[in-house]
């Protein structure tokens, strides 16, 4: 399976659900390849990733994925992205074409992983496009305030636009996960309520507040290894199982 995570709106959670879904699928033995997708290099960061190649190599490159990527944990491979490379890449003539647009699906195809997150960038580019292509299914994170439902709502709307753009095979919102969610906070539940009248079936359990996770990213652990015992393996873990019940 391969999961794009995607949010266009910026603070949301979005490298750490894919950081830390990657290291739980991991943990289960699964084999697991996570792509930085953004110039911002977040989930690169986070892992403390440094390789002699990056996502643009692997993107216009002919190797198998496992030639361009990083272990940095036991059944855990990571496709690092350096920003300037990745800016570059976005103006790239090899993935703008209708061929390019479906490149990323073809390259990662050739990989022998039993699941790909992707993490993507907080804006609409080709690289995005280029996700959605390579997607079984979205995973979108949403904060609990006006603005992240409104970013999913254009999520929704964009994903429709790029059908239209190039056809069949473009993923589909398969989770929209709560972040950062607060039982005893109004609007948290307030929320929560919309996502599940908009949304139903496809509302992941919720990721709890929790400043472990901040810390986790300092010290450039997962969340597992950073608090073992706490909620926030718990959370990422019912995410899972929503994911593998889907």
């Amino acid at each position: 399976m391969i999961y794009a995570v995607i949010n266009e709106k910026g603070g949301v959670g979005k490298t750490t659900l894919a950081v830390n879904l990657a290291a739980g699928y991991a943990l289960r033995g699964r084999r697991v390849l996570a792509v930085d997708l953004d110039a911002g290099a977040g989930l690169t960061t986070w892992y403390g990733v440094e390789g002699e190649a990056d996502v643009a190599d692997f993107i216009l490159g002919d190797g198998p994925p496992v030639e361009y990527a990083v272990k940095v944990r036991e059944n855990l491979d990571v496709i690092p992205a350096t920003k300037a490379a990745t800016i570059n890449l976005e103006y790239d003539d090899a993935i703008l074409t209708d061929r390019g647009r479906r490149r990323l699906k073809e390259r990662l195809r050739r990989g022998r992983y039993d699941v790909i997150i992707l993490d993507t960038a907080p804006s609409v580019n080709v690289l995005t496009v280029n996700a959605v292509i390579a997607a079984d299914a979205v995973i979108a994170p949403v904060l609990a305030d006006y603005f992240s439902l409104r970013a999913l709502v254009e999520l929704n709307a964009d994903l429709r636009g790029y059908r239209r753009l190039v056809g069949r095979g473009v993923a589909r919102v398969g989770a929209v996960v709560p972040m950062q969610h607060h039982a005893g906070r109004r609007i948290s539940g307030e929320v929560l309520e919309v996502l599940m009248s908009g949304y139903g079936a496809i509302v992941a359990p919720a990721v709890r507040t929790s400043v472990k996770f901040a810390e986790a990213s300092s010290y450039h652990r997962t969340i597992y290894e950073h608090d073992p015992r706490g909620r926030g393996p718990e959370d990422i873990n019912a995410i899972i199982d929503f994911m593998e019940a889907a």
